[in-house]
């Protein structure tokens, strides 16, 4: 074949019927969690004969994502890429809201030095002619700086600015940093409640207080802050029933222990939720009344760096006792140096530069591109210097009087933050102004 123009199915990987049998069929961008379409970009070039062209309209999520490593370097290595738009949040399609890509590629190795066109789509693209968008808005890449680990599309200046500060910085991940993720609960209908449900649940039988804990979602963090609202989660951990029941039925037991609590859950029985229900949810311990297994409860008695999976991109202190929702991942230090570089113009943007965006201001953040932010190793008078600011905008938050001048004081000192991070980086004036023009590495 000379031409492959493919607009693949986009299937999860967890609906992909069969998949041993692509394993078996030989693909070598095979990965477990890989969605389907990404084996159709290794089949296009099976096709295609040499110097044929394939041209394709995908999710853009292999782009940065774990399971497109195989993919990227694939398609890197074996193929001359033309031109590549992502389309970002634009939605491209009425009926579908995948974030997309177009890439444009030929069944042949790349010649050194190869250079393709690439277009970030950006709001003020309003459906017109596409070719004539993208020969008035495309950049140059030079191939192989595309990274195998995610590819930022971006030109040389902002490839070697990135490459600059990784050098600088030591990975998170070589920092002996624990990342962790939100409880999940597989139905949060019965599980996570409100301050009333909560009041009432207590009142009924004050053992509820047990087992009942304040919790944050993605959507109550924010840069610097949290705002709680005042929700709240049942937690009966796997294995707590057979550990403390003796020769007790297990469900006789959990009613006599927490009975306004089965109370609670006997409601929702057979009330239509998301997913297979209270009962027949797959998230669950031995008994439909606990949560999945989770290691790692200690670690919520702790504070720590909290961030939601997907959303903006911003990080809060939270103190001992409360739990997060799965929509969120956190890891158990209170560095407050560390704090305030993740919150950093920089750091931000430097984030942004790795995951996915989905819609038009918000990210989806993974979990190994945090461990890929590379944190200086900074003197003691540099790590005070910034930790003293951090300090002064934790407690203009405490005071909570969010007035013009709170704003401008929190603006003011996340300022100053900026302008120590670019020395610690050992940013040049023409790096620093460039980058406070464009404030992002795309």
């Amino acid at each position: 074949m000379n031409v492959v123009i493919a607009n693949p199915p986009y299937i999860r990987q967890e609906d992909i019927p069969n998949k041993s049998g692509l394993q078996a069929s030989g693909y070598e961008v095979y990965n477990s969690t890989s969605d389907l379409y990404t084996y159709f970009y290794e089949l296009s070039l099976m096709l295609l004969a040499e110097g044929g062209v394939a041209a394709f309209i995908t999710s853009n999520k292999w782009f940065r994502s774990k399971y497109g490593t195989k993919i990227r370097t694939y398609l890197k290595n074996k193929a001359t890429l033309h031109s590549l738009i992502d389309f970002g949040g634009y939605q491209v399609f009425e009926s579908a809201t995948v974030d997309t890509n177009i890439l444009v590629y030929e069944n042949s190795k790349a010649p050194a030095g190869h250079k393709l066109g690439f277009l970030n789509v950006t709001d003020n693209y309003q459906g017109s002619d596409l070719n004539d968008y993208f020969n008035l808005h495309k950049s140059i890449l030079v191939q192989n700086r595309l990274e195998d680990r995610g590819w930022t599309l971006a030109d040389s200046l902002v490839l070697d600015l990135k490459a600059k500060i990784e050098a600088k910085g030591k990975p998170l991940k070589d920092w002996d940093v624990n990342i962790y993720r939100g409880v999940l609960t597989g139905c949060n209908e019965a599980f996570i409640i409100d301050t009333a449900t909560q009041e009432r649940l207590c009142a009924e039988d004050p053992k509820s207080s047990e087992i009942i804990k304040p919790i944050l979602r993605g959507k109550d963090i924010h840069r610097y802050h949290y705002k709680w609202a005042g929700k709240w989660v049942i937690v009966i951990p796997s294995g707590w029933t057979n550990l403390n029941r003796g020769s007790e039925e297990a469900e006789t037991y959990f009613k006599a222990m927490y009975p306004a609590v089965y109370q609670h859950f006997s409601q929702l029985f057979y009330v239509n939720t998301r997913g297979k229900g209270l009962l027949g949810r797959d998230d669950q311990g031995d008994y439909w009344w606990e949560l999945r297994d989770c290691t790692y409860y200690d670690e919520f008695e702790k504070e720590k760096i909290v961030w939601a999976s997907v959303g903006l991109t911003e990080y809060a202190m939270i103190p001992p006792g409360y739990l997060l929702l799965d929509t969120n991942y956190f890891v158990p230090i209170g560095d407050l140096f560390v704090y305030g570089l993740l919150n950093s113009k920089l750091i931000t943007a430097y984030v942004n530069s790795n995951d996915i965006k989905v819609g038009t201001i918000a990210y989806r953040h993974y979990k190994y591109n945090f461990e890929r932010i590379p944190i200086p190793v900074a003197s003691q008078d540099d790590r005070k210097a910034v930790e003293e600011i951090v300090k002064s905008i934790i407690g203009a938050y405490k005071d909570n009087a969010e007035d013009s001048s709170f704003r401008e004081f929190v603006a003011h000192q996340m300022q100053e933050i900026d302008k120590l991070v670019y020395q610690l980086y050992d940013m040049t004036n023409d790096e620093i102004e460039w980058f406070e023009k464009t404030g992002e590495f795309n």
